[in-house]
């Protein structure tokens, strides 16, 4: 998938898209880092919480420098007994804010939760161009409708879903994380067009048909 960075040349270098991956823990972000990567950055356990802190890596993809924030997973804060825990949530929030796209990954089996539904509302809170990728599909029993099926499912949990991107993925097997990143990519100069919120996922429809940017022009 990508050309990471020397540990040298990772200062002197600076990015052309800034990612954060977030959801909830055990969610798979930092099983979709590695993927990325094509080496073990970051640790992968089955033990929720395992990444406490923000994980920062770049890397090349097709000619751009990529920043991946792997964040803590964000539990609610109700949960948060540790002053380590508080501040990894802290830090989760902040790098939604400082990022370019996020991806929030959704763990089928488990759901849409309402630790996700916290962490959507702190991405339309900071208005962020976003896509939703539904993890560990691989594991699904599936037809033809099972994906517009969950979507809908998305959507009687959040509707503000129906602004965002929805792919199905499996970071563990690499399935469709190319196409993560090239959405991601594109959605950034979507953004930078100033594109409403609710005409980027029609956008992105549009880039994943014919796999260029539609001229939408500014406003």
């Amino acid at each position: 998938i990508a050309s990471f960075l020397p540990e040298s040349k990772k200062m002197e270098t600076s990015h052309d898209i800034r990612i954060s991956l977030v959801g909830r823990p055990n969610a798979g972000k930092s099983t979709l880092l590695n993927a990325f990567l094509g080496y073990e950055r970051s640790v992968v356990s089955d033990v929720p919480g395992t990444t406490r802190d923000s994980v920062n890596e770049s890397f090349r993809f097709e000619g751009q420098t990529i920043e991946i924030v792997d964040t803590a997973g964000i539990r609610k804060k109700g949960r948060i007994k540790e002053d380590v825990e508080f501040y990894s949530l802290t830090r989760s929030i902040q790098s939604i804010k400082d990022c370019d796209v996020v991806i929030h990954l959704i763990d089928v089996s488990a759901g849409f939760t309402e630790t996700d539904k916290k962490i959507a509302d702190e991405i339309v809170s900071a208005a962020k161009p976003t896509i939703i990728a539904v993890n560990k599909w691989d594991a699904v029993k599936k037809d033809t409708k099972t994906f517009d099926e969950y979507k809908k499912y998305l959507l009687e949990r959040f509707y503000r879903a129906v602004d965002f991107p929805v792919i199905s993925i499996s970071a563990k097997e690499k399935i469709r994380i190319n196409r993560l990143l090239k959405d991601a990519v594109a959605m950034k100069e979507l953004a930078a067009r100033r594109i409403e919120t609710a005409k980027l996922n029609k956008a992105l429809e549009d880039i994943q048909k014919n796999r260029r940017l539609p001229g939408l022009g500014t406003d």
